[in-house]
């Protein structure tokens, strides 16, 4: 089998022009030459002291340009991902942060009957009944933004905490069917927060971690992202216990 009949599929992709396929298998030294008005280079085998095959300059450039046109596709691909992955970022820390957002307006709504109910009983404490109402009328303010925020439900949280812990001391307070259930309600919503705290936590690590790490941080740039805050609890908060009057 000749080198043509072998190899016809990969010439005709090279050299399409008649006249080069005429040049092959023709010896070096003859009088045969390339077409001269086409910028080509020839393969030569150097045992049999043949030339191969003539190749157009033409086609290289074709080449060449694929190879360009294939490095910028894959760098388009490669954009288009990680947009997409912030984007899908993002979209996870909105999510997370709503469903915070239900169980602290929850907790938020169960102050003024928590107010109602103990008011009665605990004369001493009219100054922490104070603080609350004031605290859940700023947190009730919409230019409030999300950081400040998340340390004011922080403070909320330690002040619901020691009131919990101050009412054990109010025999009155135990024996009350409604403290007991708004008590209840609270120690169940503290709960649900805890657990959306922890999956708007780890949102926001990802996310975080993803605008500040080479390359996608480049295209956070882009997109004018930033870091989105934690929601931490202070440790005076988790030393807060959680009390039970239904035993």
């Amino acid at each position: 089998m000749s080198f043509i009949e072998k190899y016809v599929s990969e010439l005709d992709l090279f050299a399409r022009n008649s006249n080069f396929k005429s040049s092959i298998e023709t010896p070096f030294n003859s009088n045969i030459s390339k077409p001269q008005h086409i910028k080509s280079f020839g393969l030569y085998d150097y045992k049999k002291g043949t030339i191969l095959v003539f190749v157009p300059m033409s086609n290289l450039h074709h080449v060449e340009m694929s190879y360009f046109i294939l490095i910028i596709v894959l760098i388009l691909l490669f954009c288009v991902f990680l947009y997409n992955n912030l984007i899908s970022k993002k979209n996870k820390v909105e999510e997370s942060y709503s469903s915070i957002d239900v169980m602290l307006k929850k907790r938020t709504d169960l102050i003024p009957q928590l107010i109602s109910t103990v008011k009665g009983a605990i004369q001493h404490e009219r100054e922490t009944l104070s603080e609350l109402t004031q605290l859940r009328e700023r947190l009730l303010d919409k230019t409030v933004d999300t950081e400040e925020r998340f340390q004011l439900e922080s403070q909320l949280g330690i002040m619901l905490g020691k009131l919990q812990v101050r009412a054990e001391a109010y025999p009155d307070l135990k024996a009350n069917q409604n403290f007991l259930l708004l008590q209840s309600s609270l120690n169940e919503v503290e709960e649900q927060l805890s657990a959306a705290r922890r999956a708007y936590n780890a949102a926001v690590n990802s996310f975080n971690n993803s605008i500040e790490m080479f390359p996608s941080n480049l295209m956070g740039k882009m997109m004018h992202y930033s870091k989105k805050p934690l929601f931490t609890i202070k440790d005076e908060e988790r030393s807060v216990p959680k009390i039970s009057f239904n035993s």
